[in-house]
C-alpha cells in the first residue's frame, strides 16, 4: 500500500475486451471507520488532437447502510464487467485511455479520491508497430 489514505490495487493492469476488472480498495484504518460511501467509475477518454470524447462505462455506489464498507483491514473487494471496445490505443494522433476512479466519502464530509489507468484489450502502441 502506498502513503496515500487511498489506495487501488488492480489486479493486473491489463484487462480482456467483455472480462472483468477486479481488485481492491485500500484505506487507512482511520478513514475506513469513518467511511460512509464509495463511488467507484469506470470510464475511457481520448488524448491528442481534436475535442476529447470521454465515456462512463460503469458506475457504482456502496453505502454504510447497504452493507459493511471496508473489512477488517480497511480493504474493500471489487470486480466490475467491462465493455468489448473501444480499446485502449496509443497512436500518433490520438490515444485512447481507460481509468477507474474511486471516491470514498467520509461522515465529517471529507472526500479520498485516488484514480488508476489500465489497458483494455492488446492493440500494440505506434511505437512498438514502428520498431517491428
Amino acid at each position: 500500500m502506498s502513503d496515500s489514505e487511498l489506495t487501488i490495487e488492480l489486479y493486473g493492469d491489463e484487462a480482456s475486451p467483455g472480462g472483468e476488472l477486479a481488485g481492491r480498495i485500500i484505506v487507512n484504518s482511520p478513514a475506513a471507520a469513518r467511511a460512509r460511501a464509495i463511488n467507484i467509475s469506470v470510464f475511457w477518454h481520448t488524448e491528442g488532437k481534436g475535442d476529447e470524447d470521454k465515456a462512463i462505462q460503469h458506475t457504482e455506489n456502496r453505502t454504510a447502510n447497504d452493507a459493511v464498507l471496508f473489512d477488517s483491514n480497511g480493504a474493500a473487494e471489487f470486480s466490475i464487467s467491462l465493455p468489448t471496445a473501444p480499446l485502449s490505443y496509443e497512436g500518433v494522433i490520438v490515444k485512447i485511455v481507460w481509468n477507474m476512479q474511486v471516491r470514498v466519502l467520509l461522515n465529517d464530509g471529507m472526500k479520498l479520491e485516488d484514480v488508476v489507468t489500465f489497458r483494455l484489450g492488446q492493440v500494440a502502441s505506434v511505437a512498438a508497430r514502428e520498431e517491428r
